[in-house]
């Protein structure tokens, strides 16, 4: 499934390498894109193996705010 995320709270490029580290780590997300002007993370993510809230919730625990868009 691909997904786009709102992602704030990204000031630098080190947010954005911090938050695609976050997202590449469950490894089921593939083809991982993170846009620091949009503030959106834009990946594809195998459902059965990994629930979308944990990914949220990771990036959360990170220091940004995530939602779903």
């Amino acid at each position: 499934m691909e997904t786009t995320l709102n992602v704030d709270g990204m000031s630098c490029m080190h947010c954005v390498n911090k938050v695609t580290k976050i997202i590449s780590g469950f490894k089921s997300a593939k083809e991982v894109k993170v846009d620091l002007d949009k503030k959106e993370a834009r990946f594809s993510f195998d459902e059965s193996a990994v629930d979308l809230n944990n990914i949220i919730g990771a990036i959360k625990k990170a220091g940004f705010e995530a939602s779903k868009r």
